[in-house]
């Protein structure tokens, strides 16, 4: 994997750098927040039972926990 910078060139920083470099712009941290789940694997009320969303109608909070779990990859074969 190669990070790159403003103008689409590869850059020199790692991913935890670039990680701590979004963490640390207010406006980006919520994509690199922890899941607040408990991990008991039950459903939350008004769940849609495992149905995914799509990418569109998902919240900044819901990517971030999606790509968290699934991976990058996952997250953009989800439709629009």
């Amino acid at each position: 994997t190669v990070v790159l910078d403003t103008d689409g060139k590869p850059s020199a920083l790692t991913l935890d750098e670039l990680k701590a470099e979004i963490s640390a712009t207010a406006a980006f941290a919520p994509i690199i927040a922890q899941s607040q789940g408990s991990g008991s694997g039950a459903t939350r009320p008004n769940s849609s039972g495992g149905a995914v969303k799509k990418r569109g109608d998902m919240t900044p909070s819901e990517k971030a926990e999606f790509v968290n779990k699934n991976g990058q990859d996952a997250f953009l074969k989800l439709p629009r």
